[in-house]
């Protein structure tokens, strides 16, 4: 199970996300304190996301003008791990 299917289904948080809205690049997760960014895998045009070395690229320089524009809302980059079959 990816990522985004364990937060699509609500298996990562003891709360359930409020509203979800989808970007060319990510999902938006709404929580009633935080919002959580989880970007996808597919191939588009802006680049080849399945590609390990040019995702972390684009998701550091993605978050660093989204932090720039907004340092309020963009506070930190976490990386999530599969550990056992769980997301942590």
């Amino acid at each position: 199970m990816t990522l985004l299917e364990a937060f699509e289904q609500n298996l990562i948080n003891d709360d359930k996300y409020e509203r979800r809205i989808e970007t060319i690049f990510s999902k938006l997760f709404f929580f009633s304190d935080k919002v959580i960014k989880i970007y996808k895998y597919s191939d588009n045009y802006y680049g080849q996301f399945s590609d390990i070395n040019f995702r972390k690229e684009f998701y550091a320089e993605d978050f660093s003008w989204n932090h720039t524009m907004a340092p309020d809302i963009y506070l930190s980059l976490n990386p999530y791990k599969l550990t056992d079959g769980k997301w942590a």
